[in-house]
């Protein structure tokens, strides 16, 4: 009975301990984001992609669309400022994918009140 009862304690001790390494591991990597900073000029930044990650990032607006290409710091972060603003009205929809494989995307819809009616 006691041996028993030391093999099942011994064997709960390496399932936690399995569990909490595979928490910690899938909890590492982090997405890569973006986030419209300001709408004129329309600004975005980016973060979480790879260190020095090159990146294309597309901006559409109101169905226009122009592009950039960036390099994320050491830290995985960038800002892309492009020529174009984007009124309250616009829809925005930002796509920046990295040649290492980061991708994010952020869109802002119009304001409630500029819906046709």
């Amino acid at each position: 009975m006691r041996m028993y009862l030391i093999g099942i304690v011994a064997a709960a001790a390496v399932l936690a301990l399995g569990i909490s390494a595979f928490a910690a591991g899938s909890g590492s990597a982090r997405r890569a984001s973006l986030r419209v900073a300001k709408t004129t000029p329309l600004t975005v930044v980016g973060s979480h992609f790879k260190s020095r990650e090159r990146a294309r990032v597309t901006a559409t607006v109101s169905g226009s669309a122009s592009a950039l290409s960036v390099r994320a710091s050491r830290t995985g972060s960038f800002t892309a400022a492009f020529a174009t603003g984007a009124a309250r009205c616009s829809s925005v929809r930002v796509v920046a994918v990295g040649n290492e494989g980061s991708r994010a995307v952020v869109k802002r819809l119009p304001a409630p009140a500029c819906s046709p009616d």
